[in-house]
């Protein structure tokens, strides 16, 4: 018997129980047992991370029987001989579990069957509905700082989201528990709006003049934006279509555009900073995904702390030329060093927040209020797919085709953006809603 059969208390053979006391061979019945089968390792299953992706016990119970194991790989015969070849397919290395294929999901299934979900629903009416009404009751001095809180409240809040469901999940905490913990904060939100006022823009927009004069002497900062509310032109009536008419197409086009651009290097990067930093040697983890998110909450606030005194064009096509030739460099040069690709991640990650307060500042200044909210709606849903592409096609690219063409896709994508960007761009600094729109698409 080999030293594990000695800890194995009891044998079995031919149906008779007989103990074994650290014996180095055993004779039964006049049949000799030596040796024994050694148990390589256990093998614990998340039960929580099966049910989360609707995977069964026994998918990981046939996959450790295929995947580990030795097949016949054929014959090889000589003049001599004939040899048995034989395909060595069993795990030496118990980290080697970890690569093992359980099984294949349907990603896009899934995306497909999440989407209208309440959640989505509600955020997605967020952008259309909450964004144009923060522009029209702030001042004109102040409406690109003030819109500028939006960014860093995200950006923010993706990072400490970020941290607290790294945290929580190497703590093995239930998904649907760390899912659930936002709950907390909608509810929150929910009860300070309670009360909030209707929009004085849109009332005037629509005929309600005393409700409009009621609440815009209640709320709007000061009789210029009272006075610029009433001198408003009003040029048609707010239809979806009306978007892609002669008068709007241009800002439907650059908002749209500008913020699908801003967006999906921004989700591919910052949602997969792990997995893109160690394509080049960089253990990632979660210094990499709050260290490129803080980078992002610094550019914010640089932005936001000089966007009514410089202006919006300065932070909006600059940085996009940036972001491409970051790009370009890490996709041709595929042997950069591990230390400057870092330090291009981070100027990525702040140039791209600072392009990235202009998505919450040109919408509602952009489009006239008649089309504001659909304008800013439209466009927001357009960044959503941004947004999807950059989740879930860059790490199927990375896998596909490698990093460095990925980001060549990339730059294309960037290079587009400040393409519209510097041909289109208005400069909105200092100037009131209807000034604003009617220079834009009037």
């Amino acid at each position: 018997m080999t030293d594990q059969m000695t800890d194995r208390k009891v044998a079995h053979f031919e149906g008779r129980v007989v103990t074994v006391d650290g014996a180095t061979e055993l004779n039964c019945d006049g049949e000799l047992i030596t040796g024994g089968l050694e148990r390589a390792i256990n093998v614990w299953v998340d039960a929580d991370r099966l049910e989360a992706y609707q995977i069964p016990i026994t998918a990981v119970q046939t996959a450790l029987a295929r995947q580990n194991a030795d097949i016949p790989g054929g014959n090889v015969t000589t003049n001599n001989e004939e040899l048995t070849l034989r395909t060595m397919g069993r795990v030496t290395d118990p980290r080697a579990f970890n690569d093992l294929v359980i099984a294949n999901l349907d990603v896009t299934r899934e995306v497909e069957i999440g989407l209208p979900g309440p959640l989505n629903v509600a955020i997605g009416a967020e952008y259309s509905v909450g964004w144009p009404m923060m522009v029209e009751f702030a001042a004109t001095h102040l409406r690109g700082r003030l819109m500028a809180t939006v960014n860093l409240a995200w950006y923010g809040g993706f990072m400490i989201g970020f941290t607290i469901a790294y945290l929580l999940s190497q703590a093995n905490v239930p998904w649907h528990w760390i899912l659930g913990s936002s709950t907390i904060i909608a509810v929150a939100l929910l009860l300070g709006r309670i009360g909030l006022p209707e929009s004085a823009r849109w009332l005037w927009n629509h005929g309600r003049h005393e409700e409009a004069l009621r609440i815009g002497h209640k709320y709007l900062p000061g009789p210029a934006e009272l006075a610029d509310m009433q001198h408003e032109v009003h040029h048609k009536k707010s239809t979806f279509g009306e978007l892609f008419s002669r008068d709007y197409i241009r800002g439907t086009v650059f908002v749209s555009w500008f913020w699908f651009c801003n967006v999906l290097p921004f989700f591919g990067i910052a949602t997969f900073a792990d997995e893109v930093l160690k394509q080049y040697g960089l253990a990632g983890g979660l210094a990499g995904g709050v260290g490129l998110s803080f980078v992002a909450v610094v550019g914010v606030a640089v932005t936001m702390a000089l966007i009514d005194k410089a202006g919006r064009r300065i932070f909006t096509v600059p940085q996009q030329w940036i972001a491409l030739a970051i790009f370009l460099i890490l996709g041709l040069w595929s042997g950069a060093p591990a230390p400057l690709v870092l330090v291009l991640f981070l100027i990525f990650s702040f140039v791209n927040a600072m392009n990235g307060v202009l998505t919450s500042v040109y919408p509602g200044e952009v489009f006239p209020t008649e089309v504001r909210g659909v304008g800013t709606g439209f466009a927001a849903a357009i960044s959503r797919l941004g947004a999807a592409a950059g989740t879930f096609l860059l790490p199927v690219g990375i896998e596909a085709i490698g990093i460095a063409p990925v980001l060549l896709i990339l730059a294309a994508v960037v290079a587009s953006g400040a393409i519209v960007s510097q041909l289109w761009a208005p400069e909105t600094k200092g100037k009131s809603l209807s000034e604003t729109a009617a220079g834009f698409g009037h």
